[in-house]
């Protein structure tokens, strides 16, 4: 299950094969899906091939909540008074960057010191200065209710996707 980031060799790819299936098939699809997936990691194999639904709804779907929630930013600085392209650039470029300190500080320690890598709760904390503007936005996100909300998401899309996988079964 590649993502559309694989368009651009930075795909989350999440695979399954049955025990049975012989190593040097298992190699070959690492082979052609890691020429897709994001250098380091972007290339995943579950355990059960239910767990493909979740790959969909994390990883298959995710661009489209990021893309959205992105949007949402940038409209949000228009609603500001920021302009189009400065709204849109400000948007993109914090995800951008953002999205680029996770992969580095999360996927693997960023120093040869052996520490842990980190979590994206960690670098969150981190720019969350108590009681400062970060936090109040954090705040009005959790009290709003966006915990929940990405919960039912990505249990829509889960749902969803095992429905869809049922359908093709009885076909």
């Amino acid at each position: 299950m590649p993502n559309t980031p694989s368009l651009l060799g930075l795909g989350a790819i999440g695979m399954y094969a049955p025990e049975s299936t012989p190593k040097h098939h298992r190699e070959l699809s690492e082979d052609i899906l890691g020429a897709v997936s994001a250098p380091g990691g972007g290339l995943v194999w579950v355990e059960r091939e239910e767990l493909l639904d979740a790959v969909t709804a994390v990883s298959g779907s995710g661009p489209a909540y990021h893309f959205y929630i992105t949007e949402l930013i940038e409209k949000e600085g228009l609603r500001m008074g920021l302009d189009q392209m400065t709204a849109r650039k400000l948007a993109i470029y914090t995800a951008l960057g953002s999205s680029t300190m996770m992969a580095n500080q999360c996927l693997e320690s960023s120093d040869n010191s052996g520490a842990a890598p980190l979590n994206p709760e960690d670098l969150r904390k981190r720019v969350t200065s108590p009681n400062g503007t970060t936090h109040a936005a954090i705040l009005s996100l959790q009290n709003e209710g966006l915990p929940t909300l990405i919960h039912k998401a990505l249990e829509a899309c889960n749902s969803r996707a095992q429905e869809i996988g049922d359908e093709l079964e009885k076909q």
